[in-house]
């Protein structure tokens, strides 16, 4: 037994270890998660160095938001953790930085389900329910980031964390409400989109089938650590618990987005009936003719129709046409010149629509379901 005596706190030894032992694990996890989005975002600029400057300064911003996140963790459970060991006072008085990374992670996760909601836009077959969808995802994203942005000003004008639990009932739980509809939809509409685009081909349904397993699985795990968020919320208002899980969700959010970005190359792969790995992909990208699929804005094929999207799939086959939207045509690699003396460079700029889309035309001798 120590002779000295204890340290006087406003808080109970329980309650610390239920908030700031809390605060400290979920700090671990965002790091982790950190890291991983890091790795992601490297893999991404490897691979996809031709996709369009509007993705890969998405990918940018995100990884650059993700890593001031980080860092204001970090200086949240340094500030509770470390500082307030000498000065207890800070145990029950707010931190500009627990704050700012409240509404940082709002817009992140914003951002982010902007980017599901212009990939359903793009997807679905007809203009004006890709309006609906893409518009009804748009406006409850926005009301999320609205709460958010509300929850935050509250934060900093009441400023101590006892007293935020009168209005978490007001600004959290709508927040997260919202979000969690949001998330549903987006799931909802990406796997309704791919199931409406199913042929009687067996290598579609294949595909197709896929590309719903990653849509759901993507959004179980985020869908569900935001429910836990909002149970602890409405169970322990007076808990900053669930102000540190959404540590953790916005990583995961990121995460999700850069896996959708990343597993383009193996969905592909599939969807070709090809069992090349990366690695032969980027050397015969460098050294030889490829392959590739894209999304593209077309002319109309007649004078007085309007101008619609069509999927051009680039291959070393001989330039053949047809009515559906598809063009086969030859191109040298984008490293090198053409007889024509033009240089090909393949940009993907709708994620995922060439990926349901581009095996719609049977093979020969290929079986139906």
């Amino acid at each position: 037994m120590s002779g000295l005596p204890d340290r006087q706190t406003p808080v109970t030894q329980g309650l610390f270890e239920e908030t700031y032992g809390a605060s400290y694990i979920c700090a671990i996890l965002t790091v982790f998660l950190f890291g991983i989005s890091v790795l992601q975002g490297y893999m991404y600029y490897l691979k996809y160095s031709r996709d369009s400057p509007y993705l890969k300064l998405l990918v940018f911003s995100l990884l650059a938001m993700g890593t001031v996140h980080t860092a204001l963790i970090c200086h949240t459970v340094y500030h509770y953790l470390v500082l307030s060991y000498t000065r207890p006072e800070f145990l029950i008085d707010g931190e500009w930085s627990v704050y700012t990374s409240s509404v940082l992670g709002s817009f992140m996760c914003f951002i982010i389900q902007m980017f599901f909601a212009n990939m359903i836009f793009h997807l679905t077959k007809s203009r004006w329910w890709g309006i609906v969808l893409a518009g009804t995802i748009v406006l409850l994203s926005l009301a999320q980031f609205a709460f958010g942005v509300f929850f935050t000003t509250r934060e900093f004008q009441l400023w101590q964390l006892a007293k935020l639990a009168a209005i978490v009932h007001i600004t959290q739980v709508p927040m997260l409400a919202f979000r969690i509809i949001t998330d549903i939809l987006i799931c909802v509409s990406l796997c309704y989109t791919l199931w409406d685009s199913r042929t009687e081909i067996r290598r579609t349904t294949k595909l197709i089938n896929m590309l719903i397993v990653y849509a759901i699985n993507r959004f179980v795990l985020t869908t569900l650590v935001v429910i836990v968020q909002m149970i602890v919320l409405i169970t322990k208002p007076q808990s900053i618990g669930a102000m540190v899980i959404e540590f953790v969700t916005v990583h995961l959010y990121v995460n999700s987005l850069l896996a959708t970005l990343n597993s383009r190359n193996h969905l592909r792969n599939i969807g070709n009936d090809r069992v090349n790995s990366d690695s032969n992909l980027s050397s015969s990208d460098r050294y030889g003719k490829f392959s590739s699929v894209r999304f593209v804005h077309g002319g109309s094929t007649t004078a007085g129709q309007q101008q619609q999207q069509s999927l051009a799939v680039l291959s070393s086959q001989a330039p053949t046409s047809s009515s559906s939207g598809f063009e086969m045509s030859r191109m040298d690699d984008v490293l090198d010149v053409n007889k024509e003396g033009t240089v090909g460079i393949q940009v993907e700029r709708y994620i995922m629509s060439d990926l349901s889309e581009s095996i719609q035309r049977k093979k020969p001798g290929e079986e139906y379901v």
